[in-house]
């Protein structure tokens, strides 16, 4: 299992990745969480932001997030109000990040 933001050491400065989703198929979207939760660098927070109002996507991409969440990679999950350009979803992102 990958270390926990609460794991990293507070040597490291905290990384966030934002990674914004609209209607995206889930395997894209796992492939993209899973190539950050590889990484070998320990203060990582990952950051799912979903510009899509798609009542069908949301919900896909939550139990995505949920998924992960539930075996020990916690991902917190960022929905748009409304449709969302990519760089509007990414600064919504980096507006919830610690990082």
């Amino acid at each position: 299992m990958s270390p926990t933001l609460t794991q990293a050491t507070t040597d490291c400065p905290v990384v966030s990745a934002v990674i914004v989703t609209f209607d995206r198929p889930m395997d894209i979207l796992s492939r993209a969480v899973d190539s950050v939760i590889n990484q070998s660098y320990l203060s990582m927070e990952i950051i799912v932001v979903n510009s899509s109002i798609n009542k069908l996507h949301e919900k896909a991409v939550k139990f995505t997030v949920n998924n992960y969440n539930s075996n020990g990679h916690p991902i917190k999950y960022v929905a748009s109000k409304l449709d969302l350009n990519a760089s509007a979803a990414r600064n919504l992102g980096a507006s919830q990040s610690i990082g």
